[in-house]
């Protein structure tokens, strides 16, 4: 119910020089600035009261505190009239953001901090306000306050305050608290079953090497170089070799054995799964039925969609198959192409079809007689970090308006010296929005994925009256330009893993590491543009089948040869990188990638026929291996292999449990867009201010269909102010675009 969340205070603004060099000083220049004198006595995001270590405490106690006053008063709302009740909405928000500023903090700072003692109080402030939080997702006082307050007709609720209720309200009954005593402790049950089973669904792939041993006998081998052959374990009296088939050697061998046969037993092997794991997964699948069961949902799938932009699971299977329909045309031309660079470089007159055991093995031949690798000019000496900035700066601010300004740091203000401060500055109303805060390098321990953490989210803040234990706010925030009242600016953390510079080269990317910068600084940009009365609805808390849609259409702009001169500037003699590098790179990246995309696909359509049983489900252990099957052999263009069971290494079920199809979603709605907004001229200020007013600004406070029927109109807007199956349909005919193959 009290979803994590985040927020800022208002920060004057200060001249600075020229941004555009300065971004490229900040993150080129090995040197680490040092902090500035503090102007008042700060701490971690200039937060006074985080310190040190021990700060966590206090916070964590007044935390509570002032969550306990919120409840009290949100409770007795009903018994004191209708103009507290009018306060229970922006009340449970104010809740729900005082517990998240804390929460997402403590989750950054446990992730990222290189102190260990840090780390371990961040941890304990984590698991006790999340403890605390669940308390009161069972709250039955909140629920009932809640409750009375959406069916009281003298409400009169707008956009964004009804859907923050009902988004309250049906996690509050996704809790089970609505159920008779009896149903509510099977719930708890079924819960802690399912967090039990999903645990060990995670921890067991991979595990069981036993069931994923294969042997190969010499013939398998032939064609083998003696000197890989003395690498691998020695073989036995007959000549066979045993491998992990996880293990290197075994995957070296399915993408240059000759041996057809040698490949499918490694793939099998590679796939296989034992009885326990196959199990735990169906035992998950069959708790989360019998857990929708119960809340009065006809299946899992109902569950997780409710909230979402395809809320019907019927809706998403429309959008999935038409989507498949208009891609595998183009995935089978990419199978026709591997097969045609298998012909030239065996020198045959034909193959025989492909398998699946074959895919990687003809993947790996086409790209080796491609040819052009090593006559291709190195792309990332054009890409250095400060260079990449510096136009994406200058990109967004040509687009939306909107500008990085480094800043130094306070003393205690960041959590290591190599994390660069950008103030985000809006040329529309001459003020700074909010903070980003850049830890872009490589250190131990943090981790090795790039994650985007929204410390603050923005929220109105002048019309909070008063509650004990909360420092007074009504004075904090900035004056929103056409809009009243006063605001909470947002903080985000943007996280990689760079290289670090050198005292003679700065840090030098990729081309998917800088597709990365893009991607997570369209959420960023979503968070900074956001302006909403409740921290529920702010930036990126949005529909989480809408949410990728601003990042991956970064990516799109990235895609543009226009942009990519902006860009793209050498480290050394300031010469702009050329499209047509950039497109022989690429080329190379992503040669199959509608083949790619028919991958993303089956996973969606297996997550969906998993989620969309009724309880209760079979009770033959493998059938969702025999599902995996059917669902490859049906919309698949390269045929599976019988009695494989790779769905047990698909963690994301867990995870993403019956929304996997959001991020291709959300990319037909990029690529639909960009399309017919952007493209003309992807630095357009008109098309990005209608993207600002029109999409971005409203975060999750405007319902997403009206926002895309508006921004595309004509045509496209009817069809899609009509809804049901025609609308999913045309979704799925836009196609998913050819940028961005994996989910983020």
């Amino acid at each position: 119910m009290l979803r994590l969340s985040r927020q800022a205070v208002a920060r004057p603004w200060r001249g600075v020089r020229s941004y555009s060099s300065s971004l490229v000083e900040a993150f080129d220049n090995p040197s680490n600035p040092q902090p500035v004198a503090p102007t008042r006595s700060g701490g971690l995001f200039t937060f006074p009261q985080l310190t040190s270590p021990e700060s966590f405490t206090p916070i964590s106690d007044r935390t509570i505190a002032y969550s306990s006053a919120l409840v009290d008063r949100i409770v007795n709302a009903p018994s004191n009239g209708v103009a507290e009740m009018r306060k229970v909405v922006k009340n449970l928000d104010r809740l729900s953001d005082g517990l998240c500023r804390v929460i997402d903090l403590a989750e950054l700072v446990r992730n990222v901090h290189p102190d260990g003692r840090w780390v371990e109080a961040a941890d304990s402030t984590y698991d006790r306000l999340c403890e605390y939080m669940n308390e009161l997702n069972t709250h039955v006082g909140l629920y009932k306050a809640l409750r009375e307050t959406v069916h009281n007709p003298a409400m009169d609720l707008d956009y964004s305050a009804k859907q923050v209720a009902l988004m309250f309200l049906r996690d509050f009954e996704k809790s089970g608290i609505h159920l008779s005593d009896a149903s509510r402790r099977r719930f708890v049950e079924l819960s802690s079953e399912s967090l039990m089973l999903g645990r060990k669904f995670l921890m067991n792939q991979g595990q069981d090497s036993d069931v994923r041993r294969v042997t190969l006998s010499q013939s398998d081998l032939i064609g083998i170089p003696g000197e890989f052959l003395r690498h691998m374990a020695p073989a036995d009296s007959k000549g066979n070799r045993t491998l992990d088939a996880h293990g290197w050697e075994a995957q070296v061998l399915l993408r240059f054995a000759p041996s057809p046969d040698a490949r499918l037993k490694i793939h099998v092997a590679t796939n296989a799964a034992s009885d326990e794991e196959v199990d735990t997964l169906e035992k998950l699948l069959e708790s989360r039925a019998e857990t929708a069961k119960l809340i009065n949902y006809p299946t899992y799938s109902h569950v997780a969609l409710s909230d979402k932009m395809v809320d019907d699971p019927s809706q998403v299977m429309v959008f999935l198959e038409s989507l498949v329909n208009v891609n595998k045309p183009f995935a089978g031309q990419d199978v026709d192409k591997l097969a045609a660079s298998a012909k030239q470089a065996l020198g045959v007159s034909s193959i025989p079809p492909i398998r699946a055991s074959d895919r990687e093995f003809f993947m790996q031949m086409r790209a080796s007689n491609s040819g052009t690798s090593s006559s291709l000019e190195p792309i990332a000496p054009y890409l250095s970090l400060g260079n990449v900035m510096s136009g994406l700066s200058a990109v967004l601010e040509q687009l939306y308006g909107i500008k990085f300004v480094p800043r130094e740091v306070e003393a205690g203000e960041v959590w290591d010296p190599s994390v660069r401060r950008l103030d985000v500055y809006d040329t529309n109303c001459n003020a700074i929005v909010g903070t980003i805060y850049a830890d872009l390098f490589a250190r131990y321990p943090k981790q090795g994925t790039a994650a985007h953490y929204t410390v603050q989210c923005s929220r109105r803040v002048d019309d909070d009256d008063y509650v004990p234990g909360e420092e007074d706010r009504r004075d904090a925030g900035a004056v929103i330009q056409n809009q009243n009242g006063r605001f909470q600016l947002p903080i985000v953390v943007l996280a990689c893993t760079f290289d670090k510079p050198s005292a003679n080269q700065p840090t030098l990317l990729n081309w998917q590491e800088v597709e990365t910068i893009f991607h997570e600084m369209g959420h960023a940009i979503h968070s900074m543009i956001g302006r909403t009365e409740y921290q529920n609805c702010s930036g990126t808390r949005c529909a989480t089948d809408f949410v990728e849609m601003p990042s991956i259409l970064m990516e799109h702009i990235l895609a543009n040869p226009q942009i990519q001169t902006v860009v793209g500037k050498h480290w050394k003699t300031g010469k702009s990188l050329s499209p047509e590098l950039v497109s022989a790179h690429l080329a190379q990246l992503n040669s199959l990638p509608a083949l790619e995309t028919h991958g993303q696909l089956l996973m969606a359509l297996i997550d969906q026929a998993y989620h969309s049983q009724q309880a209760p489900l079979s009770s033959n252990l493998g059938w969702s291996t025999d599902m995996w099957f059917d669902v490859q052999s049906q919309h698949g263009v390269i045929p599976p292999i019988k009695d494989t069971a790779w769905q047990v290494q698909f963690g994301h079920l867990f995870g993403y449990g019956a929304t996997y199809y959001s991020y291709l979603f959300d990319r037909a709605l990029a690529s639909k867009i960009y399309k017919d907004v952007l493209s003309p001229d992807p630095l357009s200020r008109e098309a990005g201010q209608r993207l600002r007013d029109g999409v971005l600004k409203w975060g999750g406070g405007r319902d997403p269909w009206e926002m895309l029927g508006d921004l595309l109109g004509g045509k496209d807007a009817e069809m899609i102010a009509k809804g049901g199956v025609d609308r999913m349909r045309a979704v799925g005919n836009w196609g998913a675009g050819d940028i961005g193959v994996s989910v983020k």
